[in-house]
């Protein structure tokens, strides 16, 4: 037995499935937008450095709306761990805090190498975000001498090499 639809029942079906499609609840994913930054990203043994972080407006984060999250900072030794939180912040609102004196835990800048920083919240839409690739380094200052080396054997040169060409001027050097 052969079953046959004829065209008019298949024009309806495919209507019916087109606006079913169309009447369907659309879900869209937009990546929510965290933020952090420090400023300068490179400082000298015991200097601070500057911390901005927030989340833009948009779908995971709308106007109105408001996020709560930690700044970690963890330190070269892989063990001293600092943390900075925040919460209530409307959406689009960026903070600044202060590293090491606005930080909580084991904070300081006293090691030199990279420092490894996250940014990791929550919004009141039920997003989360987890920024974990910023980064600032503490170097040593350069090094300038305490005292200057005494410079006898170039100024023993400067002043022989002087002396020749006032004697060549003077023309009682090389005289034929």
């Amino acid at each position: 037995m052969r079953l046959t639809m004829d065209k008019q029942t298949a024009t309806v079906l495919g209507l019916l499935a087109v606006a079913a499609l169309v009447l369907a609840p659309m879900v869209s994913a937009a990546p929510i937008n965290p933020f952090l930054g420090w400023s300068p990203i490179s400082i000298p043994v015991g200097a601070s450095t500057t911390a901005t972080a927030g989340v833009a407006i948009d779908a995971d984060c709308p106007s109105g709306g408001t996020y709560s999250g930690t700044i970690t900072v963890t330190e070269p030794d892989g063990v001293s761990v600092a943390t900075y939180s925040v919460s209530g912040i409307a959406c689009g609102t960026y903070i600044t805090a202060s590293y090491p004196s606005a930080f909580t835990g084991k904070a300081g800048t006293t090691e030199v190498g990279t420092y490894t920083t996250s940014w990791v919240g929550t919004t009141t839409a039920s997003a989360t975000f987890d920024l974990t690739d910023s980064v600032f380094t503490v170097s040593l200052p350069p090094s300038v001498p305490q005292f200057g080396a005494p410079a006898m054997p170039g100024m023993l040169v400067a002043a022989l090499g002087l002396a020749l060409v006032v004697a060549m001027r003077k023309g009682r050097l090389l005289k034929i």
